[in-house]
Parts: structure tokens; C-alpha cells; sequence
């Protein structure tokens, strides 16, 4: 059963809860907690992508619902890619909804 959800990798320790900043080592790519902590509140309206191709799409132009991509520790591996889209409205609370601070990139 586990095979299907983790990729026929070995299930890892389930906490039942969140995990601090760098209290796992980071991805290869420096990120760290990037699956599995909270599901992540995003700034796009939710709606339809568009039909042709884009790169990096920001959601519908009107609405009252956020994009909430990943998933959370309580939810299991369904959903942890960051691809896995979900919504709600943006005054909905939950222990398993966050958001990360990023810094972004500068002009050289």
C-alpha cells in the first residue's frame, strides 16, 4: 500500500504535526520543509489555467477564493507535490494552512 503513495521509498516518521524551520535538511535546491508541513496559501485567485501553454500562471482575474498549493502533515502523501492545487477563501483558518516567506531574486 505504501508503495503507491511514497514511490516504493520508505515510509518516513509521521510527526502529527507540524515541523520547525530547518528541523529537516534542505531540498537540492536550499528550500527546507517544502512537503508535507502545512498546505501553502498562495496569492492567485483560484480558477481555470488557461488552455494554452503558460509559464507561471497567476490564477483567474476575479474571485473570492485563494489557491492553496501542497499539502499538510494531516492530509497524508496525496498531496504533498507542490503542484497539487486546492482552494479556499482567504478568511478561513486551519492548523494545516501556512504561507512561506521567499526572497526574491535582484537585478544584477
Amino acid at each position: 500500500m505504501f508503495g503507491a503513495l511514497f514511490g516504493n521509498a520508505n515510509k518516513g516518521w509521521y510527526r502529527e504535526k507540524t515541523v520547525s524551520v530547518k528541523s529537516l535538511p534542505p531540498n537540492a535546491w536550499g528550500l527546507y520543509e517544502m512537503h508535507g508541513n502545512v498546505r501553502e496559501w498562495c496569492n492567485d485567485l483560484y480558477g481555470d489555467y488557461p488552455d494554452e501553454p503558460v509559464i507561471n500562471p497567476t490564477g483567474a482575474n476575479k474571485g473570492t477564493s485563494r489557491v492553496l498549493r501542497g499539502d499538510s502533515w494531516y492530509n497524508g502523501a496525496k498531496g504533498v507535490r507542490s503542484a497539487y492545487r486546492d482552494y479556499d477563501t482567504p478568511d478561513k483558518s486551519s492548523r494545516n494552512f501556512g504561507f512561506r516567506f521567499a526572497l526574491g531574486q535582484t537585478a544584477s
